[in-house]
């Protein structure tokens, strides 16, 4: 690598990490609901700080996330809000050295193939410390970045299974910390599931190491039973009449491909040549337009009352469109093209991306709510975690890529200042 690109991609990681460090002490909001959910979860800190594990009343409990981790804080951290604060802050900064190291540890798998540190730590933070929600989270004591945490270090120990002995430990390891991340934030299930298909050996079912896997993920899934009985005022919290998490409305698929276009739309122009793209819509104009035709019929009634679910694409174009029938002209075909590119790509480049759109298309329309911060980062680090070749294309186009999300994260930054 020449030493103008060497210094060029350090200076951008090294503008990453110092961005991240100011966020933080000018209590960055980038992604909107950080103040505001500070309080729901400074109010959890206090109440299980302030008791017994018997004497919680979990009707005060404000979140609709297992509180596993603030039993895990309370082992190491004083009563002291700003500890928590700081203790999250630290856990999010070093978040992507885990990664690196997990993609490290990847890349020993790969014998076809290099990639240089300078790029591999680019990488590392560029999704992290670039995502809104994840800074977001990061600076105001928020929990989703403890499922990322869990996830990537479940990552590394898969990637030991395949690599180290001991395989008994890396396996309870790998598994355990899957399932850490799903307590940590509930739309990580995917993690414990895709982890499971990866790992079984469905040539032969009745292997050994089959019924270790199964009993593995039962010994850890089990505790959700003690969730629900312990918990279940809290559970109850989301179906209170002004939280209303929990509704079920095939519409929520709209703007879950609507999100999901932000992160699908670079990653189309990192696997694809423009002249592939060009020859595949030529080829497949009719279909697409037949498929586009039947999806605005199908959703034609998407009620765009709701001010928050949406993500990014749904809330520029409310700023810009007030006719309604001209926002479902634009809004329902740009969500069905975005749900055709997915699947596209997860069928001809990376199979295992359905591990995510399969169970999420379906999980979401059980949720009222469908939030960016739900995506972001999740897309992209299903991707780094699970793709054989995401980092490696990545890396040939890190300046397109890096512009990309930097845009992306500038705008939300702007549009929740004004």
């Amino acid at each position: 690598m020449k030493i103008k690109k060497i210094i060029i991609i350090n200076g951008l990681s090294l503008l990453l990490i110092i961005s991240f460090i100011f966020g933080f002490l000018l209590n960055e909001n980038s992604a909107g609901g950080g103040e505001g959910d500070f309080g729901h979860i400074l109010n959890n800190y206090q109440l299980i700080y302030g008791n017994s594990f018997t004497d919680i009343d979990w009707s005060k409990y404000r979140d609709s996330r297992f509180p596993l981790d603030y039993f895990i804080f309370k082992l190491y951290l004083p009563n002291n809000v700003d500890f928590w604060i700081y203790n999250i802050f630290l856990i999010s900064f070093i978040t992507p050295a885990i990664l690196y190291l997990t993609l490290k540890k990847k890349l020993l798998l790969t014998t076809y193939e290099t990639l240089k540190n300078e790029y591999l730590i680019l990488i590392a933070l560029l999704f992290l410390f670039l995502s809104p929600y994840f800074r977001t989270s990061a600076f105001w004591m928020l929990r989703e970045n403890m499922g990322y945490f869990f996830w990537i270090i479940s990552i590394f120990f898969l990637f030991k299974l395949k690599s180290e002995f001991n395989y008994k430990i890396n396996l309870i390891c790998c598994v355990l910390f899957s399932y850490l991340a799903f307590y940590s934030s509930q739309n990580l299930f995917i993690i414990a599931l895709t982890n499971f298909f990866l790992l079984f050996d469905f040539k032969d079912i009745f292997k050994k190491k089959n019924y270790y896997l199964i009993l593995i993920n039962i010994l850890f899934f089990s505790p959700i039973i003690i969730f629900f009985d312990f918990f279940n005022n809290a559970i109850q919290y989301i179906e209170i009449e002004e939280i209303n998490r929990i509704t079920f409305s095939f519409y929520k698929v709209v703007d879950l491909y609507g999100i999901i276009l932000i992160y699908i739309f670079p990653i189309l122009f990192i696997y694809f040549q423009k002249n592939e793209l060009i020859n595949l819509l030529k080829k497949n104009i009719l279909f697409i337009f037949i498929i586009l035709i039947c999806f605005c019929i199908f959703f034609w009634n998407y009620p765009n009352n709701d001010p928050l679910s949406g993500g990014a694409v749904r809330k520029l174009l409310n700023i810009f469109i007030s006719n309604e029938i001209l926002f479902k002209i634009i809004y329902l075909p740009v969500c069905g093209f975005s749900a055709i590119i997915s699947f596209y790509l997860a069928y001809k480049k990376e199979k295992v991306l359905l591990f995510l759109l399969l169970p999420y298309t379906f999980f979401y329309m059980f949720i009222n709510y469908v939030f960016q911060e739900y995506l972001d980062p999740v897309f992209i680090l299903f991707l780094m975690l699970y793709s054989k070749n995401f980092i490696f294309l990545v890396a040939d186009k890190i300046y397109y890529v890096f512009l990309y999300f930097l845009l992306f994260y500038m705008s939300s930054f702007t549009y929740y200042i004004f």
